[in-house]
């Protein structure tokens, strides 16, 4: 790199380089030299990729990009960005008037930000439009009233538009949405962000709107941008603020299965199951784009019962505003009993959490990003169960800082019932720390696949 002599510029590296700088009459020279890259291989979960290799960013003091700004902070790079889309939130006469339709003898604000939230989830489409300086600087709300779709940026100039209208302030916020991310370097301002949203704050509470998604619920934080670290973007004011985290509640599965089988294990299973989390961002996809035959498909792929064939099914979200969708089915179902000489065994049925790479198989750091949260209750009605004896499963439970698990059974004259449960905290383990956590996910996936009703015949 050639710095002129009148620029300034600061440099942020992390990894092992070789600097070397001289100065000539064009300038300063930089050069940085790495040797020796081990090769890569991909592993679930890792860090993002920009975290794993040598890195070198460059900020100048003063750069132009449709405006003069600085990266001299985050407060003043916020300026440039604030000043970048000043007035670009003006709307069509066309649209003001929609608005003052819509919310039309309304005064509670929270209500008016959810009708405006709903009409642009309605109304609009997300399609990535980056012409000329649109990468930075995004499309004016004009634009998104005459074709009904912009990218995150023109969507939420769009929806600040709205608000304004409606004599409701909010600001962007810039952020990286994604499983995993690249961590923020405080250390150097500037353009570190793939998303943005916008930031309603209201008296007594705030709002994260992210306008691209037709299917997020309103209120609702999604789990791709909690606990982030974000810029807000206010002026003079502009900072770097942390996210609201996803609590557990917000990310749990719930599922009850009931089976009525014979002895041979072959009958009906009922299940109900409560989608959250990653689940509930799918299927909510799901049930609006894909054709009835996929989504189907789709269900009976999630389905965690095998030697099972999908009969009927419905799937509700009791409100669009509600953070789950409500999954029932009916299933034809086989071999859920197998005889083993005087017993009979039920088949395990495992919880999913796809967390199971080996230590020995890992070379980084390993990352939950989110909370993962998992609870089944299996009801078998088995009303040949007098000649039999029962062999319930050890109530068990144990927790340490990656989670928990826990399992209870009980019986009736005619029915059995376990309850499972597992819970995974968010966080970042080192390989050492990672071999505990392998430990911990296999104890529980071991408990898990060997929480069998047993049936032993009696004499």
């Amino acid at each position: 790199l050639t710095v002129p002599a009148d620029r300034s510029i600061s440099v942020y590296q992390r990894g092992n380089f070789v600097v070397d700088t001289s100065v000539t009459s064009n300038g300063k020279i930089f050069r940085w030299k790495a040797e020796d890259l081990a090769e890569m291989e991909h592993e679930i979960m890792a860090p993002a990729l920009s975290e794993l290799i040598p890195q070198v960013i460059i900020m100048p003091e003063v750069f132009r990009y449709d405006l003069e700004g600085r990266l001299k902070s985050w407060n003043t790079y916020g300026q440039w960005f604030d000043e970048l889309t000043l007035g670009l939130e003006e709307l069509t006469q066309e649209e003001k008037a929609v608005v003052a339709g819509l919310i039309n003898g309304i005064s509670e604000r929270k209500e008016i930000v959810r009708i405006l939230y709903h009409y642009l989830q309605d109304n609009t489409r997300y399609v990535n439009v980056t012409l000329e300086t649109g990468g930075f600087r995004p499309f004016p709300a004009a634009y998104v009233c005459k074709n009904k779709y912009g990218d995150c940026k023109a969507l939420s100039v769009y929806m600040k538009g709205l608000l304004r209208e409606a004599g409701i302030e909010s600001f962007y916020v810039h952020i990286n949405a994604g499983t995993i991310t690249p961590e923020i370097i405080r250390e150097a301002p500037g353009p570190q962000f793939n998303h943005m949203i916008l930031c309603v704050p209201l008296n007594g509470d705030t709002l994260w709107l992210d306008n691209t998604a037709t299917t997020i619920p309103f209120e609702y934080l999604d789990a791709a941008i909690s606990g982030r670290t974000a810029l807000l973007i206010d002026g003079s004011e502009s900072r770097l603020i942390t996210m609201p985290s996803t609590g557990l509640e917000a990310v749990m599965n719930h599922s009850l299965w009931v089976f009525d089988l014979d002895e041979n294990g072959s009958g009906t299973a009922d299940g109900t199951v409560k989608l959250r989390g990653d689940s509930f961002h799918s299927f909510a996809v799901y049930r609006k784009y894909m054709s009835e035959q996929r989504l189907k498909d789709s269900i009976s792929d999630y389905i965690p019962l095998t030697d099972a064939n999908l009969r009927g099914w419905k799937m509700e979200q009791p409100d669009r505003d509600t953070g789950f969708i409500v999954l029932q089915c009916k299933l034809d179902v086989r071999n859920q009993l197998r005889a083993m000489g005087k017993y009979i065994v039920s088949r395990p049925i495992s919880i999913k959490t796809g967390f199971s790479i080996p230590p020995q198989e890992r070379s980084y750091d390993f990352i939950i990003p989110q909370p993962v949260a998992v609870t089944d209750t299996l009801i078998y009605n088995i009303p040949f169960k007098y000649k039999y004896t029962t062999e319930l499963p050890e109530s068990i439970s144990f927790s340490n800082e990656f989670g928990y698990f826990e399992i209870d059974a009980s019986e009736t004259q005619r029915s059995v019932m376990i309850i499972r449960k597992i819970v995974l905290n968010r966080g970042r383990y080192n390989t050492g720390e990672y071999k505990l956590f392998y430990d911990f996910i296999l104890r529980a996936g071991n408990t898990f696949s060997n929480s069998q009703l047993i049936l032993k015949q009696n004499q």
